[in-house]
Formats: C-alpha cells, structure tokens, sequence
C-alpha cells in the first residue's frame, strides 16, 4: 500500500512540473508605481517608472478625442535610454503603445485609475502594467 502511494505522488509531481511553461521571467507582466524600480535580471538592467502624463478624457465627460496616457521608463544597462509606452498609438504625436528596445518588447497593459472626474489624479497613485518578452 505504501508503494503505490509513493508511486502516484511521484508521477502528480512529474506531471505538474511538465506543465510549467519555459523562460517566464518575473517580470514579465508587472506593475509599476512612479519611482519604482525593477531589475530585469536576464538583461542584466533595471527599469524604473519616472514619470505618467495622462489626457484621458474623464469618464462622464464628452471630450473632443479619448486622449493618451503616457508612461516614461528609464532603462540603464551601460548607459541609460527612455522608453516611452502609451495607451494608444497616435502618428501625430508618436505615442505607440509598444516598443522594441534591446532585445525585447515592451508593451503597455493599462495605466490605472483611469480619470473619473476633471480633477487630476495624484501621480502616487498610478500604476502601470507592462508586459516584457524576448524577440
């Protein structure tokens, strides 16, 4: 009786490990508060969220165009580059709302609270979700 048991529960472990889905990083969907920093340790580099500009238009509101929100990350690996993900992609003011950058790509999720009222949203309360994969 102790045999079988041992048995079984070791082919349980077995199949729930063959399960597991390769090269998923920690970081790949993540979320970011202004000022915060993650290191991205397959790239051997951090990223951090410094600054949100938000023109969504409010909800409740009629507005002439839905507006963007912007997120400005600062990557540094031997240096430091600005990635810049948006809500929307907009030509006119060359928001995208994914980026290639090193190696990988960079794609905006959402940027939370979206605006309910015309009163501004304090920038501490932000968060930004992002996922990141390897090209």
């Amino acid at each position: 009786m102790k045999y079988p048991l041992i048995f079984s529960l070791t082919l349980l472990l077995l199949g729930s490990m063959a399960c597991t889905k390769k090269n998923l990083d920690l970081y790949q969907d993540s979320a970011f508060k202004i000022g915060e920093t993650k290191h991205l340790g397959d790239q051997n580099a951090d990223l951090t969220l410094f600054k949100i500009d938000d023109s969504r238009c409010p909800t409740q509101v009629d507005c002439f165009w839905a507006g963007v929100a912007t997120a400005y990350f600062l990557f540094e690996k031997n240096g430091q580059d600005t990635i810049q993900l948006s809500t929307t992609d907009y030509e006119t003011t060359q928001t995208k709302t994914q980026v290639e950058h090193n190696g990988y790509l960079y794609r905006m999720i959402e940027v939370t609270p979206y605006p309910d009222t015309p009163e501004s949203i304090k920038p501490e309360d932000y968060r930004v979700r992002i996922e990141i994969t390897k090209l």
